[in-house]
């Protein structure tokens, strides 16, 4: 490693040496918009690896550290051999410049959707490369001019071909040759004009052959046909009318450039409503450009043309905007002005909108050369807004909570099997951007008998999800540089917004307000039951109604074999059912369903391993201790348990908000509440041998009289006495968990674990807690045991255990 360091510099030297005397540049075509280039040249030692642009840029900035070094050289040095080394160095700066902006032209010729560039690669290889990368740079840039000049005479000629992008004409392109069958595609794409719109089959159409030379008369015949698909169809424009105060200043006068100043970028949807309310119509997919930091040039263009020579074809008094121009880059800013300066000179009759959103002391050129145009606003007000998306959008609800667990969900998934509609959950999360949404919503590929169920849950770029959401329900298309797709006609869009403090998600989406909202709140009356007998819910209800009628320690609760439960109770029976025995004593702290759902879930479990042995059988119950409420006074005793269960993190999440309001970092005190404060009976029968049953419990004096008498004819102690767990040995106490956790009685290796019988129930509970499908979050000082007490529970129960170390910071 040090020689490798050390000779790292020579090392460097020989790389370039061998790309500018033996390298062969690979240009290439490799994806739908990317231009490449890749470097390799033969070695004796070993494959290399070839090198791409960006390690191109690193060596060269190496080479020019080597052919003018900061440090004077010695005199004494060979000058011919230093003089030999520079040059190689300058020819390999050289090239690479050349190669940087062939890669550029490159890239802006495929964008641009040349012909002849579908398919691409060249290597050059050979002893003049210099000379031949600039022929190849040449060549170029001539074919980009030269296509360039036909696309412009030929969207002058053909208006429908200012409406697509070139990457969406070889679409086209493709379809009319019959060379691929991709009629679906082509179907959206006519459908961003026109919805009435539809794309004539293949038998109905004269093929446009691939083979001709003279591109410009090809572009002119997709223009032709793209023309006789729209001539019959009318001109959509949906009137917006609304009884909202509009912002008369947003209004776009024909022939001149109306310029928005937005002061906060979640409120361009607002802006762009305010010019159209003003203008009278909503706005079509067409007939707005939402700029991205992808944006090319070719968009820009075309889009302008579109708006210049809509008059002349047919468009009159259509207003087209452009949005979030701050997020092009000054190049493009730059030359959108030269052009929207060069077509006002030729066309008068333009209805042209820009908006721009600028931060406090930042400028942007846009606003600065149009600066007499300039309208600062913010748009419609929230009211207005909310009136015009409850017109265009009766099919969209946004569900929110003020807190998790209320149900959203599940209120989605009951509204939308009422519309006879199966729901499909969209997930949108973390570093999602609108390029991923895009594509993400064009695979999900969305039908008809669905309703699409859009799940927020925590984002980064919400100005990226806000503008999706417009685009989406407003235009009923979203696209980016690649894809393109839309919503089947009146689809349900359910949009769920997580909960979170003080609704700072929801209120980061302003677009999401702005639609029908259905916002839950905590009320047992709204939890949805099961009617499946045998499901965590009706289980408990089942026993809590025998309960409440004094009859369970009357009668059996059969759910399997003979004569079993075959009428599940009403819904309006559980919820009244647990909220007398669940909700009576917390139902100030028991804010969400997600406690009802661990509440259910434990004593569900508990109830069934139980009363499915034999021994807890009316009869057998009065044979063997001769007690008539013993099943009761278990299943009050369940209840207690899986209170304690549900309701602990409730009391532990009070104390620390509390702990935030202290004035200073010493007056905070976390006061989580202890294990042996908690009352723990646990009753399971051993997983060795069903006929045994065991119990655990922290004090066997607060262990009832009547289940006291009961586990005493279960015990090997010759007193009758219940187990003091306290006073037990390490080896008692394991064989205590072998028999709560292994079915099997084959030995297994342990390493050595100081088990304690507090250390006992804790792996006791957590077990429970598992079995219950609830999630177990262990706390405690550094070093005070939790890895390894889940470590060993994992070896005894023999499944896999892996850590993951998370550390702050």
């Amino acid at each position: 490693m040090y020689k490798n360091i050390s000779n790292r510099g020579e090392v460097t030297k020989e790389k370039i040496k061998n790309a500018v005397e033996k390298g062969a540049y690979t240009f290439e075509r490799t994806g739908n918009d990317e231009f490449s280039v890749t470097l390799t040249y033969p070695s004796r030692v070993k494959k290399v690896k070839p090198y791409s642009l960006s390690d191109l840029q690193d060596l060269r900035w190496r080479a020019l550290l080597i052919a003018k070094p900061s440090v004077r050289i010695d005199t004494d040095v060979d000058t011919e051999e230093h003089r030999a080394r520079a040059m190689i160095m300058d020819e390999f700066v050289r090239q690479v410049d050349i190669v940087y902006e062939i890669c550029n032209v490159g890239t802006k010729i495929i964008q641009v959707g040349h012909f002849g560039y579908r398919q691409f690669k060249k290597e050059i290889s050979d002893d003049n490369k210099t000379k031949e990368l600039i022929d190849l740079l040449k060549k170029f840039k001539g074919e980009l001019k030269e296509w360039n000049d036909i696309v412009n005479r030929a969207q002058e000629d053909h208006y429908y071909l200012t409406f697509f992008p070139a990457r969406y004409i070889l679409i086209f392109l493709d379809y009319f040759t019959g060379e691929e069958n991709n009629e679906e595609s082509c179907e959206t794409l006519i459908k961003f004009v026109s919805n009435k719109a539809r794309m004539p089959s293949k038998k109905e159409i004269s093929n446009v052959s691939r083979g001709k030379k003279d591109h410009y008369l090809v572009l002119c015949e997709i223009g032709a046909k793209l023309k006789n698909i729209f001539a019959n169809i009318p001109i959509q424009s949906i009137p917006l009318r609304t009884r909202g105060k509009l912002i008369t200043s947003d209004l776009v006068l024909e022939g001149k450039l109306f310029v928005a100043r937005c002061k906060n970028n979640l409120f361009i949807p607002n802006v762009i409503m305010s010019i159209y309310a003003n203008h009278g119509n909503y706005p079509e997919p067409w007939q707005i450009l939402i700029c991205r930091s992808s944006t090319t040039t070719d968009e820009l263009s075309i889009f302008l043309k579109r708006c210049f020579h809509a008059s002349s074809n047919g468009y009159k008094n259509t207003l087209f905007c452009i949005a979030n121009l701050e997020l092009l880059n000054l190049e493009l800013q730059y030359d959108l002005v030269n052009n929207i300066r060069s077509l006002r000179e030729k066309y008068n009759n333009y209805l042209l909108a820009l908006i721009c959103f600028q931060e406090a002391g930042v400028h942007h050129h846009v606003l600065d050369q149009f600066s007499q145009n300039v309208v600062t606003t913010d748009g419609l007000g929230v009211e207005t807004m909310k009136e015009i998306y409850h017109q265009l959008c009766p099919y969209a609800v946004c569900v929110t909570s003020d807190l998790s667990g209320q149900g959203k969900s599940g209120w989605i998934k009951k509204s939308s099997y009422r519309k006879q509609k199966a729901p499909r959950n969209f997930l949108i999360n973390n570093e999602v951007n609108f390029s991923k949404l895009v594509h993400q919503l064009k695979e999900f590929d969305l039908r008809q008998m669905e309703s699409l169920h859009i799940n927020i849950v925590s984002i980064n770029n919400y100005n990226d999800v806000n503008t999706f959401l417009f685009e989406l329900l407003t235009l009923g298309f979203v696209y980016n540089e690649v894809d393109i797709t839309c919503l089947p006609p009146r689809t349900t869009i359910f949009i769920e917004v997580a909960s979170t403090v003080e609704n700072q998600l929801f209120k980061l989406l302003p677009i999401a307000s702005y639609l029908l909202r259905q916002h839950l709140s905590w009320d047992i009356e709204n939890l949805i039951v099961s009617h499946e007998t045998h499901s965590p819910i009706q289980v408990v209800c089942q026993y809590l109604d025998a309960l409440d009628q004094n009859q369970i320690d009357k009668r059996d609760i059969l759910l399997c074999g003979e004569g079993p439960v075959n009428e599940s109770l009403p819904a309006r029976r559980c919820q009244k059912l647990l909220s007398k025995y669940f909700l009576n004593q917390n139902a100030d702290s028991v804010l969400s369903f997600r406690f009802v759902e661990i509440f259910v879930n434990f004593l569900a479990d508990q109830l069934t391993r139980l009363f499915s042995s034999s021994h807890f059988r009316v009869e057998s119950l009065k044979q063997m201790a001769g007690e008539e409420n013993i099943r009761s006074t278990l299943v009050l005793r369940l209840l207690e348990v899986s209170k304690d269960f549900a309701t602990r993190s409730v009391y532990v999440k009070a104390m620390q908000q509390e702990s935030i309001k202290a004035d200073s970092i010493d007056d905070i005190r976390i006061d989580v509440k202890s294990w042996d404060y908690s009352d723990h009976f646990l009753l399971y029968l051993a997983s060795q041998n069903p006929d045994s049953i065991c119990a655990l419990y922290r004090d066997k004096n607060r262990v009832d009289e009547n289940v006291r008498n009961f586990l005493r004819q279960f015990t090997d102690n010759k007193k009758g006495e219940l187990e003091d767990y306290d006073c037990m040995s390490q080896e008692e106490l394991l064989i205590k968990l072998v028999s709560l956790t292994r079915k099997k009685k084959d030995d297994i290796k342990l390493e050595n674990y100081a088990l304690s019988f507090d250390n006992l129930i804790k792996m006791a509970l957590m077990l429970f807690r598992a079995r219950a499908n609830i999630p177990v979050v262990i706390m405690g000082e550094a070093g005070c045991g939790k890895t390894s007490l889940i470590g060993y529970l994992a070896r005894i129960v023999e499944v896999k255990f892996r850590a993951l170390n998370l550390h702050a910071g």
